[in-house]
């Protein structure tokens, strides 16, 4: 058993990727003292992974010791080709203390400084230095290089979700590569050896690749029009696609997805594809409630939810993004324009692709299914799911599908059960969306409000139109009655407003010369 000091103990190092050794040591250390300060180092040029997702690995290992680490990130720079000298470490130990601000009674490190313990002791004599274990597995001492050169061979070293992260950011190296899509992570990543050696695997190309889940006894957490998700256990659930669901449609999510978060976008992690009987599925990470179900539950913080609502919505819109493999909002609403002649005119259907035609081209990311219920917590911190519909495009096509939720949702001819589906009563998500709208345009009247509705409803009568030439809509009646309501009496008459829509990118009218 280690002596114990109680207090603060610092412990620093580059965790390049955080191993079981370094946990035994976490485990060791915290017998000996009570809180563990630790100095994670973090220079975006050599590391494997970006801050949020380092500093994650941290918040799970911190859990699972009971909470009594505190993450501080520690970056330098220099710290290829550097000679220290003893003074660098006398420093280095100084500075931590005054980073820490409260008495520091040890420091912890590994066995490689074993033989400086008498030199740091006779420096600080007041402290208790602990040298964590020696830990092998077989001949080979665990390390974090080793994990780097073959992460296959070493993955009974790593905690399951760091190697997840890191296996998963392979296969998406590998899509990109296969799809000939420019990397979109950070300058200076790629001169870190890629985990896994330079065979990596292929990314899974059929069925008969995937892991088979069993979902027996797992409770039902969601029901959607084309999935049930399952949990798996209190960190993982399973999104399980209708049965008949093509594999290409999950490959798209899973991509689309990893391409998301590798941006930078806060959006739910996708873990894996699998398959569930004759379904297939996406293994994902589990999160808390959604953003519609706290403003339910606590409606009283209604806008200081909606501001945090719309600081994501302006994150996501302003989020630039290079992949071919993201596809344009414009080429979508094409698509299904054209599959509009069953219920239209071949003038109305020309009508409709050139107001599409000529919307204005971005590279920014649009959700176009952005409402409380797709956004969750993972701790305090807001993030996207459902990530099958990004796209690139203007942020006045998401502003029209949000209209369409928020605004419209609550005058459809279900509009509990369509508010039931975010999370909130009926008079919540009005209420939601007249802030939403208010609070992203900066509006400073209800009658400013007013007017950009009115510009709304014609884009909104866009997207509906539009959507109703896709596969999904086999309703005869209700398309026949959607080009009777919004195309004819809503959106020819509004065709030039959408265009001065288009023209302006904005959704109040330019006043004045």
């Amino acid at each position: 058993m280690s002596t114990h000091v109680g207090g603060n103990a610092v412990f620093p190092g580059s965790f390049n990727p955080p191993h079981v050794a370094h946990i035994k040591t976490i485990r060791l250390a915290l017998e000996c003292f009570d809180v563990l300060h630790m100095f994670v180092r973090y220079n975006e040029s050599v590391e494997l992974v970006d801050w949020e997702t380092k500093k994650g690995w941290f918040d799970r290992i911190n859990e699972e010791v009971g909470g009594r680490l505190v993450i501080h990130r520690m970056e330098n720079p220099a710290v290829k080709g550097k000679t220290y000298t003893m003074e660098d470490f006398f420093d280095f130990i100084r500075s931590a203390v005054r980073s820490v601000g409260e008495p520091v009674s040890g420091f912890v490190f590994g066995d490689d400084y074993e033989k400086l313990i008498p030199v740091f002791q006779k420096e600080f004599p007041g402290m208790y230095f602990f040298k964590g274990e020696q830990t092998k597995e077989g001949q080979e001492r665990i390390s974090s290089t080793a994990i780097r050169e073959d992460l296959e061979g070493h993955r009974s070293w790593l905690p399951e979700y760091v190697y997840e992260t890191l296996h998963r950011m392979r296969e998406d190296r590998n899509l990109r590569e296969q799809a000939s899509v420019p990397s979109s992570e950070p300058e200076g990543t790629s001169s870190e050896p890629e985990p896994g050696g330079t065979s990596p695997e292929p990314e899974t190309g059929g069925p008969g690749d995937l892991e088979t889940v069993d979902v027996t006894g797992c409770p039902v957490v969601g029901k959607g029009f084309g999935s049930t998700v399952y949990l798996l256990d209190e960190k993982t659930i399973i999104k399980v696609y209708k049965e008949g669901t093509p594999l290409e449609k999950v490959q798209k999510e899973y991509a689309l997805s990893r391409i998301a978060f590798l941006s930078g976008v806060p959006c739910v992690r996708v873990y894996r594809m699998a398959r569930v009987g004759d379904a297939f599925a996406l293994v994902l990470e589990r999160l808390s409630s959604s953003l519609g179900s706290a403003i339910h539950q606590h409606p009283e913080q209604i806008e200081a939810y909606v501001d945090r609502y719309v600081a994501l919505a302006k994150q996501l819109h302003a989020t630039r993004i290079r992949e071919a493999a993201i596809p344009t909002v414009k080429d979508k609403w094409l698509s299904c324009a054209k599959g509009l002649v069953k219920w239209c005119s071949p003038e109305e259907v020309t009508l409709v692709c050139d107001l599409v035609t000529r919307m204005p081209d971005a590279d920014t990311l649009a959700h176009l299914d952005f409402h409380p219920g797709n956004i969750m917590f993972r701790g305090e911190d807001l993030v996207l799911i459902d990530v099958e519909g990004l796209s690139k495009g203007s942020y006045l096509c998401d502003l029209a599908v949000t209209y369409r939720g928020l605004i419209m949702g609550p005058q459809s001819k279900e509009p509990e059960k369509h508010a039931k589906n975010m999370g909130m009563d009926v008079d919540q998500v009005r209420e939601t969306g007249d802030l939403f709208f208010m609070k992203y345009l900066g509006l400073g009247s209800r009658k400013d409000l007013e007017e950009v509705y009115s510009r709304l409803h014609v884009l909104y009568a866009l997207n509906v139109v539009v959507m109703c030439g896709s596969a999904r809509m086999k309703d005869d009646a209700t398309g026949r009655m959607i080009m009777d309501v919004l195309l004819r009496k809503v959106l020819v008459p509004g065709k030039e407003t959408v265009l001065e829509i288009w023209k302006d990118g904005a959704l109040l009218p330019v006043r004045g010369a």
